[in-house]
Parts: C-alpha cells; structure tokens; sequence
C-alpha cells in the first residue's frame, strides 16, 4: 500500500516531514539536501538548505541556494527571512556593494520603513568592517615598539 499524494502531487506531509528528519539526522548534509529539494514549494525550504549549508561551513554552497530561493515566487514573511540570511552571507564573503544593491532593490520595490531601515543596515555594517581593516592595516604598519628619541645636545 502505498500513501495518497497530497493536493500539490507530493508525498503526504508526515510523510515527508519524516524524511527530512532522517535525512538531517544523519549527518550528510547532501543527502538532507537532497530530500528538502524534492519539495521546494517555498522560501521556507531554501532556508533550510541555506540554513544546513552555512552551519556545515559551505557558505557559497548556502549563498547559490538563497539566490535561487528569492528567484522564486513565495510568502513574503520566508522571502525576507531568506533575503535576509542571503545579505548576511553577502557581508560575511565581503560583498558589500553586492549586500546593499539587494537591499536596495527591494526597497524600491516596497517602499516600507523595515525595507529602509533594511537598507541602511548593511551599509553600516560594510562601512564599519571597511574602517576596522583600515585600522588593522594602518596597525600592522606602524612599529609596535615606540622609538626612543635622544636629545640633541
């Protein structure tokens, strides 16, 4: 006997709720991936892949799945959770501009003050890292002990 597919033509929910906790309790983040990507019918499940990749220390592997994730059409509560979680890879690979440019265009989208302050977030955050390295590298080039000057006699 096998089980009913649901409304949308996929395996019925316990169903396919049980694999994916067989598949994540395993410890093979491909296979995980595999089964959460026979059922992508929402932002929600490309944040879970992205989720599973960034905590395995595949940060690109997670960033492509989130570009892909907000490629596709979705509830817009998961599609900012994923946007989100996407800018953040973004500033954490360095890419800025990159970060803000997404930022930036879904705010001219929908005009809201979350989308705004959004905005600004990554901006700062970008600005601030630029300003430490700046330091660090100012840092490393100044001698780290102070010369000891003598009078002139």
């Amino acid at each position: 006997m096998t089980a009913e597919p649901d409304h949308f033509g996929g395996a019925p929910f316990g169903i396919r709720i049980l694999r994916e906790q067989l598949a994540e309790i395993s410890g093979d983040v491909d296979h995980y991936v595999a089964v959460l990507a026979n059922d992508l019918r929402g932002a929600w499940q490309y944040l879970k892949i992205v989720n599973a990749m960034r905590d395995a220390g595949r940060p690109a592997d997670a960033e492509a799945w989130a570009k892909r994730g907000l490629a596709e059409v979705g509830n817009p509560i998961d599609m900012d959770k994923l946007r989100d979680v996407y800018v953040d890879l973004l500033l954490e690979r360095g890419a800025g501009e990159e970060a803000l440019t997404v930022r930036r265009t879904t705010f001219d989208r929908n005009p809201t003050d979350t989308h705004y302050q959004q905005l600004r977030e990554p901006l700062g955050r970008w600005a601030a890292g630029r300003t430490c390295r700046r330091r660090q590298s100012v840092a490393s080039a100044t001698p780290s002990t102070p010369t000891r000057r003598t009078p002139i006699t």
